[in-house]
Formats: structure tokens, sequence, C-alpha cells
């Protein structure tokens, strides 16, 4: 028996047992995004809240979540080449880690932790600059959390000259300061800004600093153009500030800009294009060396609080980004722009997955994405309703049999594994919150006011039954055909032992909102909520059991998956993915996120999780393994498409060892199929077909290869 380990070359990132990732070609909304880097047009990287790195090699066409340890806020980057990057990054919002030095010796593709200090307490890097291969420097303050505004004990100056192997302080005694800014104009003379507004220079190679000017307002941002010109922004709301030096930081001026927003960065590339970002929603140019500045665009209200980081690669290119995933790019220096984004951005409330292939997720704006490849490509589904709905939850039975539910008492059904939805008359407008199948024609839907829903025949037929509660029911579950239970506000816990014709209420354990229910086997369950709760029963509900999840006040537990009575995933509302392998008396952390509404486990390892703003995230591998008398992979082949980038034809070869039915499909970045090149019966050999694209848009395209045995995908793209 041989072993065959087909290497999947997928568009997200190589990813291993245990370690998460978004599966998105952007990163998703809601996720702050504090700084972006472009090495050069084509490759760059966005770093954020929790810990979050992404990287393009394509112009921001798409995006890979690069996977780290840590979650703390990542705060600047900068680059010494296309090869040499640091990241600097705060003390974690939680407190649980401390504050983090990230380097790259790989252009961004791994990151390695190069300081990490247990005993550096309120210790935050918000600057960073890399001066050559070897040199490098971070800034930031060691302060106390006191209200409204920190308590800064110093600012802080580290400099490595290996690497970041060992660090060495450079700014003694200089107390109540917080670092924002740093910025070398050569080798030798070196700017940092301060959130005081004091101004400090080296003159060689940051060894010592000398206080130059203090301007009384929060300097956040330092760029210079040359050795001479540069350009610090900053300010107050209604009271910003531009000032700028022409000798190499020595005399500083102020510059004009009729605005009320404070400045968070600048980028100053040459003396007819420097770039400013503000606090509301802006965009500034300055064209005559940083001595005036208009505005170039203003968002609106609605679209994003603040933008936070520039980066200018060419005379033309600039890319900008900030909260709420917003990432925009302009080819005209700042006349036009245009959103990096794609994708599905409407927020996710519920996953399910029948094996490690088949999925789909469920959310607002009646959204219902399918996959069938591991979460490589999420498919739109039509809901089949005019109207838009919000759905709260879906459940499949197999692969053909699913319902989703949500507002207003809609009830969707999918007979065809979600390819197409019919929407069931269940006679309530009241709002469905979960859905249980037992059998493809037995079912159970809670929903608000103590509504429940259970049907007999496949949906066709609901009958309203006595919850014997008014408050709202999140959540229901099936632990065999007779025994049910369903959870909800105020601690709310109901059984029935009837097939859930009658349901009696469970005595009150906690008064905390239950928010989910997860059956663990025939007699097990368990339950989490609001403060962190979570109870367990052994003995189909009769008896509770408090269990620890070890997270601290306030934290509410959002969804709990179990494939049986021993392992199983929960997630929190602060974003923590938490795994058990002992039925919940002990919990590993695995990764810290944005908030995420729900998760399913799908075996032993995997699992998918869901939350706001299209985030998805997994722990999926990105390797299929097959274990058979089948050939080595070597001998079965499917090759990069020549040329690529294309236009107006390309060609796709891949070579056959037995004979086998061959599909050769096309797929656009939504997953659409938009082609058929092969469907059909061929024999042992080399095959080499041609593609031409017909009525399509630039853009990026996948070519999928599907045999008997095996299935390979690639990526193409198509300019037209």
């Amino acid at each position: 028996m041989k072993k065959l380990l087909l290497s999947l070359i997928l568009f997200f990132s190589n990813i291993c047992i245990s370690q998460w990732h978004y599966q998105s070609s952007a990163p998703p909304a809601f996720i702050s995004l504090n700084k972006v880097y472009f090495i050069n047009n084509e490759t760059g990287v966005i770093i954020g809240e929790d810990g979050n790195i992404f990287k393009t090699t394509n112009a921001g066409i798409e995006w890979k979540n690069i996977p780290i340890t840590t979650s703390n806020k990542l705060n600047d980057i900068h680059f010494y080449n296309d090869k040499y990057g640091i990241i600097a990054g705060s003390r974690s919002p939680s407190g649980d880690e401390f504050p983090r030095v990230l380097m790259t010796t790989d252009g961004g593709e791994t990151w390695k932790e190069k300081y990490h200090n247990t005993k550096s307490g309120y210790t935050s890097f918000k600057g960073a600059f890399m001066l050559d291969s070897l040199t490098a420097f971070i800034v930031g303050d060691k302060a106390f959390p006191t209200f409204p505004k920190p308590d800064y004990e110093k600012g802080i100056i580290f400099k490595t000259t290996d690497g970041g192997e060992t660090w060495v302080s450079k700014l003694n005694a200089q107390n109540n300061i917080s670092i924002y800014g740093i910025y070398f104009t050569n080798n030798h003379i070196g700017i940092i800004c301060t959130e005081e507004g004091t101004i400090y220079r080296s003159i060689d190679r940051g060894e010592n600093w000398d206080s130059v000017k203090n301007y009384g307002k929060p300097l956040r941002s330092v760029s210079f153009r040359d050795s001479l010109n540069g350009v610090i922004v900053g300010g107050w709301y209604k009271d910003p500030i531009i000032i700028k030096s022409n000798d190499g930081g020595n005399d500083w001026s102020t510059s004009d800009i009729s605005t009320n927003e404070a400045l968070i960065d600048v980028e100053f590339f040459n003396s007819k294009l420097a770039i400013a970002v503000g606090s509301n929603k802006s965009v500034y140019k300055s064209s005559d060396n940083g001595n005036t500045w208009s505005q170039l665009l203003f968002l609106g209200e609605g679209v994003s609080n603040s933008f936070n980081g520039i980066s200018i690669s060419d005379t033309n290119t600039i890319t900008i980004v900030g909260i709420d995933g917003q990432v925009l790019r302009s080819v005209n220096a700042g006349n036009d722009w245009h959103s990096l984004i794609r994708g599905h951005r409407f927020s996710l409330n519920s996953v399910h997955f029948l094996d490690i292939d088949f999925g789909i997720a469920v959310g607002v704006n009646s959204t219902i994405l399918k996959t069938i490849d591991r979460g490589l490509n999420w498919t739109k589904q039509n809901s089949g309703e005019s109207q838009s709905y919000w759905f709260n939850d879906i459940d499949l039975y197999d692969n053909s049999v699913g319902l989703a539910v949500g507002e207003s008492g809609v009830v969707l059904k999918t007979i065809d594994g979600g390819n197409n939805w019919k929407k069931l008359n269940v006679s309530t407008d009241s709002w469905l919150t979960a859905v249980d199948l037992y059998y493809p024609d037995i079912g159970i839907i809670s929903g608000f006011n103590g509504t429940l829903l259970k049907t007999s025949d496949s949906g066709n037929n609901w009958i309203k039954v006595n919850s014997n509660t008014d408050k709202n029911l999140l959540d229901v579950c099936f632990l065999d055909s007779l025994n049910l239970i369903a959870v909800g506000d105020s601690g709310t816990i109901i059984r029935s032992t009837d097939g859930g014709l009658n349901w009696q209420e469970n005595n009150i354990v906690s008064k905390e909102q239950i928010i989910s229910v997860c059956r663990l086997n025939n007699q097990s369950a368990m339950l989490a909520g609001e403060d962190q709760l979570l109870i367990k029963t052994t003995d189909k509900g009769n008896s509770w059991e408090k269990l620890v999840a070890g997270f601290g006040p306030g934290v509410s537990i959002t969804d709990v998956s179990f494939i049986d009575s021993l392992r199983g995933f929960l997630i929190t509302n602060s974003g923590f993915i938490c795994r058990t392998n002992d039925g919940g008396i002990s919990w590993t952390r695995e990764y810290k996120s944005i908030s995420l509404t729900a998760i399913c486990m799908i075996d032993s390892t995997n699992a998918v999780a869901v939350g706001p703003g299209g985030t998805i995230l997994s722990n999926i591998q990105s390797n299929v393994s097959l274990n058979d008398e089948k050939i080595e992979a070597k001998d079965f082949r499917l090759n990069q498409n020549y040329p690529n980038p294309f236009n107006p034809v390309t060609y796709i070869s891949y070579s056959l060892s037995n004979n086998s039915f061959v599909q050769l499909r096309i797929y656009d970045l939504l997953g659409k199929e938009v082609d058929v090149i092969v469907n059909q019966e061929q024999t042992p050999g080399n095959y080499k077909v041609l593609w031409k694209p017909k009525g399509l848009t630039s853009g990026i395209y996948f070519y999928r290869l599907q045999t008997d045995n095996f299935f390979f995908i690639k990526k193409m793209v198509y300019l037209k």
C-alpha cells in the first residue's frame, strides 16, 4: 500500500494542524488595519488588531493571512528592502500577552518574534524603522493605564545591531513622554516624534537623541522624502498640525491645512507628492514640498472612523488602510480611488460543515455562502426571496437537505445541497434563532418569546408547541429522538422528553443569558452563555455542573461545538477560539480574533468559525491526504498555465497515468463556474488545451482538474 500526498497550490496560505487562518481574499471587515507597507507596486503587507498580518503579491487583488503566534495589536511596519522588515506591537488588550517585535527575512512570508520581555509591564511599541539588514529601532512608551489619559512613565527607544537578537535602550531618563514615530533620513540622522509634541534628533545612528523643539500637540508620524525634506503630522480634533523641515530635521515650521480632524499618518514621496490621512475619513495631499495641503478624499458618514496608514510605492500609486478593514488604492496620485476589498463582507451568524469539504454559512442581508473545497472558495447562493432577510442559523442533515431560519419567521429549505432554496410556511413572524434536524423529516426551531416550532413531515407543516416560557429562546437541540433541550434569556433551560411536544422548565442554574446548547451524546449536552457561563449535563438535563473556561469578567461564550463527549471548541465575544479534549474540564486557547458568532467542529482536528464582516476562520489543512493503492503524485500533474498573466489566450497542460473521467473547469474569484474546457473520459498521457475567455472581465480565475481519484486547483490572471 502506498500513501499519496497531493499538495494543492492554494491562494490563501500553507497551513498545518491547529493553525487558524482567514478564508478570505481580503482582510475581513471589523478588523482595524493600522499600517500598510508596499515593497513595490505588487507586494505589500498590512498589519492590524489581534496580531493580524495580510500580504499581497498581486497589487491587492488577493490577500493571504500570515499566521503568527501572538494576538497583540500591531502598530507599525517598515522594510529595509524586499527581504528584511520589522513590526512593532503593543501589549495585548486582555493583558495576557506582552509587547512584541516581529522581524522577517523573506519579504513578509514568515515572521519571527525578536523581543518578548515578560518584565516589560505596560510597555507598548508604537513605531519601528529598519536601517539595514541587522540594524533596527523600535519606539514607544512604558505607561500605567490611568483614566482618562495614560500616565506615561518614560519613553522607549530600543536599538538592535544583530538582527533583533539583542536590544539596547538608547533614550535615558526621558519621563512622561510617549514616542509614536521614527524615521531615518540617511544612515546617520534619525527623527522621532512624541505624544507630548517634542521632536528628538540623532546624528549618530540613534546612539544619542537631543530635543529639537516642542509644539505642545501630539505628533504621531514622521516621513522624509530625502535627507533634507521631511514632514510630521498630528494634533487633536479641531486642532491638527503639520510641520515641515528643509534641513534634515534641525529646524521646523508649520504648514497650512484646512481641516478639523487629527492627522494620523504621513508619507512624503517627492516634492510633488506627500499624503496624509486623518481621524475623520479624509486624505490630504501636498504638491509643493509640504507647504500647503488640500483634501483629496472624504468617505462620508458611516464608512470608516479613521484612516490609519499610508504607503506610496511610486509617483502614482498610493495605498491607505483604516478601521473596518478599509483598503483603498489610487493609481493616479490620489485623483481617483478604488477599494481593494473584494468578497463577502456581510456578517455571518451560523456555519455548518457536514464533512471537511462541504459547508454552508448564513448571515445578514440574505447571505448564504457555500463551499465544496474546504472553504477555499465560498459561493454566494440565491435565497430565492426578493426580500432581504437576517438569517440566524443553518442546519444540514446530509449533502442534500438543510434548513435556514431567521427574522420575521423566515424558514428556507434546500434539497439539493444549498444550490436552491424554498421558503416554507410556518405561520409565525417571530424572530427565529436556531434549528435542529434529527431526521430529514423531523426538526425543531426556536425563537423569541418562547417560540418553538416542530415538523414531522420534512417541513411541509409546522406546529407551534407550548414551551411554557415567554423568554427568548436562543438555541435548541435533540439529544435523541425523544429528549430535547432549549435555552435562552435569563438562564432559561427547558426540556422535552416526548420528542418536543411538551416542555418543562428546568431549575435555574444561572441567571445569565444562555446562548448556545450542543449535544455531546444521547445523555450529555454543553451550554454556554454570558459572563463565561459554561454548564454541562450528563443525565439528559436532570442535573447540571458548572465548568470553568478561564476567561475574565464580561466575556461571553457565544457558541460551543463538539464531535463527541470529549472533544470540542468554544468561541467568545472577545474573539478567543479554545479547544477541549476532556469534555470541557480544561480548555486550550488556540487563536485570538475579533468577536465570533458561531463555530462548527467538523472532525477530531478541524473546525470553522464565522463572525462579523464576513469573517470565516478555519484550521483546515490545505493538503489532501489519501490512503490507497494509487499512483505517486509526480505521475499525476496539473501545470501552471502559460502565459500567466495572459491576454487573449492561455494554455493549460496536465498529465494522466491511468484511464479516468476528466473535468477541467474554470471559476471566478467568487467561486462561480464560468467555463468547462474538458468533460470526458481520457487515457494516460500528456494533454494541452487552449482557453480563450469569452465575455469575462480582467482578474483572478481558478482552474480545477478533477479525475476519478484526485483534484488540483491553480490560479491564473487574465488581463483584458
